[in-house]
């Protein structure tokens, strides 16, 4: 037997003899050192882990299958959710830009999936303007036939998650899919803007545009603004 082994057979027989006082001196010694100790400890799981990927996947599958209730209830204890939400916080600090980044590109896929099995049902199938065809998608619009499609998009925060809430809700009637021309003419013919908006049918009753125009040295003929005779002079000149 070597000096190692004889050293090894030594210890061994110290710590079965000294048994509590080994594991005194162990516990007090993690107690000094905690958060290297946590991550040693973290560092040869994530090593083994890499190592024996598919055993562990393995491994931890079949506990998850066996202890199917005894995991339940651990995971509705306060202290499980406490450490979740602890490791939650410290993965988003550390991988805070990919999380974003991988949230857009989600979002912004799904948005998009969204918004053509919108317009390919309320278009019936044309991705198309259902008054005068134009399918350039960029131009086209979701009309509420009915009106009230500012206090829809109120309700729901913007237009984006109108588009999505008629995705998941089984497109209800009562939509249409417009150009923005078309959409504008009907907005107009219908005044759906109200009597309120200076968009809407009324908007010349809203100022008192002789006075305003008569300050900008404009004079009233008909229907349309036009400048003074003198000044017209010297523009044509």
């Amino acid at each position: 037997m070597d000096n190692a082994e004889k050293h090894r057979e030594s210890a061994r027989r110290y710590r079965e003899n000294h048994r509590d006082r080994v594991r005194a001196s162990q516990l007090a010694y993690v107690v000094r050192h905690i958060d290297e100790v946590r991550a040693k400890g973290r560092a040869r799981s994530n090593k083994y882990r890499a190592d024996h990927r598919e055993e562990a996947l393995a491994r931890l599958k079949q506990y998850h299958e066996t202890h199917k209730e005894q995991d339940r209830e651990y995971r509705s204890t306060v202290k499980y959710k406490e450490r979740a939400n602890q490791r939650q916080k410290e993965y988003y600090q550390l991988h805070k830009e990919r999380i974003k980044a991988a949230a857009c590109r989600t979002g912004k896929i799904v948005r998009t999936k969204q918004r053509f099995a919108v317009l390919w049902h309320y278009s019936n199938g044309t991705m198309a303007c259902v008054k005068c065809e134009f399918s350039d998608i960029r131009a086209l619009v979701l009309d509420h036939i009915n009106g009230g499609g500012t206090e829809h998009r109120r309700e729901m925060g913007n237009g984006i998650n109108v588009w999505l809430w008629l995705a998941r809700h089984g497109f209800p009637p009562g939509y249409q899919i417009l150009c923005a021309n078309c959409n504008a003419i009907k907005a107009r013919e219908e005044n759906e803007y109200g009597s309120n908006s200076l968009i809407g049918m009324d908007w010349r009753s809203k100022f008192d545009w002789k006075k305003q125009m008569k300050e900008l040295g404009l004079h009233d003929r008909g229907r349309a603004w036009e400048l003074p005779l003198e000044m017209r002079r010297e523009v044509e000149k």
